[in-house]
């Protein structure tokens, strides 16, 4: 868990909740943000049970879930192909029977403009998908750590679903870049 001299996105939850001027500034380029501040900000709010917990550490020790929800672009912390497996293979052994995930994201090759374009180049040298990207957030002198987010075309999406016990029966169109996303459980035979 980052401590809060370094928790740069909580911070800047904390001083909009305030009504503070905030600006957030996402660089490119090893874990989630893990966000003290952000759950004293639920808590504020009435938020009973809230806990810092990161993605990736998601497991029945939390109980059994119905649905997850990845909204806001937050499809993203998938990191990635080979993570989503590992991800969505745990998700499943832990939701109910008839359990959903919903998410947005973006298609990362419908915004093409030549610097997203350069950026997708870069990303297949190294051996990675075009949306792809290694952030952090700053905000005012702090920063979080660098982390994996994924912006995935439907198609990738879909080839990442595959053998995780989870589908993809539709996709919702947003706007142009933008897409919602719903995985259900694969029905056995």
């Amino acid at each position: 868990m980052l401590s809060r001299a370094k928790d740069a996105y909580g911070q800047l939850l904390v001083d909009r909740q305030r009504g503070q001027p905030s600006q957030e500034i996402v660089e490119r380029d090893d874990g989630f943000v893990l966000t003290p501040l952000a759950i004293r900000v639920c808590r504020d709010r009435g938020v009973r049970a809230a806990r810092v917990v990161p993605v990736s550490a998601i497991s029945r020790r939390l109980g059994g879930f119905d649905s997850i929800l990845m909204l806001g672009n937050n499809v993203g912390p998938l990191g990635g192909p080979e993570r989503a497996g590992r991800l969505l293979r745990r998700w499943h052994a832990m939701t109910s029977a008839h359990a959903r995930i919903a998410g947005t994201t973006m298609n990362p090759y419908a915004c093409v403009t030549s610097d997203h374009r350069r950026y997708h180049r870069f990303n297949r040298t190294r051996g990675r998908l075009g949306g792809q990207l290694r952030i952090r957030v700053r905000h005012r002198r702090l920063a979080t750590p660098w982390f994996d987010y994924w912006l995935a075309s439907p198609e990738e999406l879909r080839r990442a679903v595959r053998g995780t016990g989870w589908r993809i029966p539709e996709l919702l169109p947003e706007n142009g870049v933008g897409y919602g996303v719903v995985m259900e459980k694969e029905r056995r035979k």
